[in-house]
């Protein structure tokens, strides 16, 4: 047998083993989720008007044309790129649930290659490639917006930096090309376009490609937005996704509460009851701060998100 003073500090310990197995789990969860937000970057930016809702996603090149874009949709579209470079394909499939938000989105465009290809650290083999290919073009159509596929853009014949090679430009937009025909996504083919104004094969593309570069002088992503002119379609509603990167820690508040409860009910000790209900509210206090750090922005703006769109 054991004397009560020794079962209370049994019932004692195995409170604290609880709550510091909730502490844990609460703090693991807000590191996890302070990651994504910092490689995700923030969500949509919220309605601004009632126009259709377009959201773009890509890397540098639909950074670089999407202040073009918008500005030749004004008063047809509210058009927004996701607040980061999209990367390769498989933060486009990490991070979508960020970047969709619990927007109602009217028309999405995307496209992902070139860091796909890269000779660095986001390289990915193309069976790789299709495969989150597969992932996020499916998970785009079933918002049941107007889809756009935009084919990745031509590398110069030249040594770049990173490594790229036009050959695997090709190869990758044939592979996106068998995923998109699967879910009958229309092709923006950006591809072709720059080829018909640079060349097969090009070394240089003056005045619309830098040298030795994948990106453009600000007449060649002009250029490019000069292709989106054939596919003005009729746009539908769509269903969103709930936003999700801002939930952090529901699941260990309703833990922390619960034990707090049993704690308090179970507890003989009035002054063991009192310092469990503030360490309670010491951790409630700090998922609050938790989550309002999550919500701010961490990532630089490359457009300015709330600008109208309308069209030519």
């Amino acid at each position: 047998c054991i004397s009560n003073f020794e079962y209370s500090c049994c019932k004692m310990l195995q409170r604290i083993l609880v709550f510091g197995i909730s502490i844990v789990y609460c703090f693991s969860r807000g590191i996890l989720a302070e990651t994504a937000a910092s490689e995700c970057g923030s969500g949509p930016d919220k309605n601004a008007t009632s126009l259709p809702q377009y959201l773009i996603i890509g890397d540098s090149i639909s950074i670089g044309y999407a202040p073009y874009l918008i500005k030749n949709l004004t008063g047809k579209y509210e058009a927004q790129h996701v607040h980061i470079n999209g990367g390769n394909s498989a933060r486009g499939k990490d991070c979508l649930s960020v970047w969709l938000g619990d927007h109602k989105w009217d028309l999405i465009s995307y496209n992902f290659g070139l860091h796909d290809i890269a000779n660095d650290t986001e390289f990915l083999p193309v069976n790789v490639y299709s495969e989150n290919m597969e992932n996020i073009t499916k998970r785009l159509v079933s918002t049941e917006a107007k889809i756009l596929w935009v084919d990745t853009t031509p590398v110069p014949n030249v040594t770049v930096s990173p490594g790229r090679s036009d050959e695997d430009v090709v190869k990758y937009n044939a592979a996106a090309a068998m995923i998109v025909k699967k879910y009958d996504v229309p092709v923006d083919d950006l591809y072709g376009w720059v080829i018909a104004k640079c060349g097969d094969h090009y070394k240089t593309c003056p005045g619309i490609q830098l040298e030795a570069n994948v990106h453009y002088y600000p007449a060649g992503y002009e250029y490019l937005v000069k292709s989106r002119s054939s596919h003005r379609e009729t746009l539908r509603d769509n269903e969103a996704y709930k936003r999700r990167h801002h939930v952090v820690c529901a699941k260990c508040s309703i833990v922390l509460s619960a034990s707090f409860v049993m704690s308090f009910l179970r507890s003989s000790s009035v002054i063991a009851s009192a310092c469990l209900g503030l360490l309670y509210t010491f951790l409630a206090a700090g998922r609050v701060l938790l989550i309002r750090k999550l919500s701010d922005n961490h990532s630089y703006k490359f457009l300015p998100m709330t600008v109208n769109v309308q069209s030519e």
